[in-house]
């Protein structure tokens, strides 16, 4: 058995695809298709999967002294070079420590057929992880969205000015997703979206919308569980909505299903630590905290203040 399979976990960074043409679509796109990956690829079990906000600041492979940083066994690393009539994208599956190339798979595509991509890029790297470490990986089965090219950007668009974290791009994401519903009014992750933008207000201890803010958090995050029971993100907003509400029964069965759909999510692992001690599961709640921290490495001091609570 090798060292890899002795851990409970394979670690494995998604990092920033590399475009051989600037325009500001194509590069908005594909910093999405990576985050999905990351998204993706961790509700596998048996995969830690770094947090995008410590992987994008990695521009090329030859950064060897931040990849080590990343912790990390195995990378993912994407080309898109820019053809006649299509896009050749191509993704590497690479062993961390030595460079070592263990899998490269070719797709040619149009941006029509990009989301439907992601699925099958996914599959290709879980069944090299399979095969090359004989590691058993399962997976919970979640819903797959079929979306419009348009409404997906919509939705990226609103996520990007969500990570801005300020009041100001909260309210803007809104519009995003709001046009993202126009376009396809069963969208769940749109909603989802709207109700991470209810909920960093909330969060933020706005005092005089507190009330406001509380009830769109749980609004949206209502209607994406019901347009997606197994929305990890959804899940863990209405867990803290609930713990609020001193309807603590549902709440834990929110955190517990959140974290059954996804425990490999930093910014989830946060969300749903702070809810836990909340409800005096502590010595849990710390130990999630220290994950979130180690998916996250380069971004890790901004956890403090939640490590505080603690």
């Amino acid at each position: 058995m090798n060292d890899l399979q002795k851990n409970k976990n394979i670690s494995i960074a998604v990092l920033p695809f590399d475009l051989n043409w600037e325009e500001e679509r194509i590069e908005n796109l594909f910093r999405g298709f990576a985050e999905d990956l990351i998204i993706n690829l961790s509700k596998y079990l048996g995969l830690s999967v770094i947090s995008s906000y410590s992987t994008m600041r990695i521009k090329r492979l030859t950064d060897l002294d931040e990849i080590k940083q990343l912790g990390a066994d195995f990378l993912v690393f994407g080309t898109v070079r820019k053809m006649k009539d299509h896009m050749r994208v191509t993704i590497q599956l690479i062993k961390a420590d030595h460079q070592e190339l263990i899998f490269a798979g070719q797709h040619d595509l149009t941006l029509d057929s990009l989301v439907e991509t992601q699925d099958g890029v996914v599959q290709q790297i879980v069944s090299v992880l399979q095969e090359k470490i004989d590691y058993s990986l399962l997976s919970h089965s979640y819903k797959k969205e079929s979306v419009q090219l348009l409404a997906y950007e919509n939705y990226l668009l609103g996520m990007n000015e969500l990570k801005k974290g300020s009041a100001n791009s909260d309210v803007k994401s809104r519009k995003f997703f709001n046009q993202a519903l126009k376009i396809n009014p069963h969208y769940s992750l749109a909603y989802t979206g709207l109700s991470l933008s209810y909920f960093n207000f909330w969060s933020c201890i706005l005092w005089e919308r507190w009330d406001k803010n509380m009830k769109g958090a749980k609004k949206y995050a209502l209607k994406a569980t019901e347009l997606d029971p197994n929305d990890y993100t959804a899940l863990g907003i209405l867990g803290r909505v609930y713990v609020y509400q001193g309807e603590f029964d549902l709440a834990e069965h929110c955190l517990r299903k959140s974290l059954r759909m996804n425990g490999n999510d930093a910014s989830n692992l946060l969300r749903v630590s702070f809810s836990l001690m909340m409800l005096g599961y502590a010595e849990e709640a710390v130990k999630l905290y220290h994950r979130a921290i180690e998916l996250n490495p380069f971004h890790k001091d901004s956890y403090h203040a939640y490590g505080s609570n603690y």
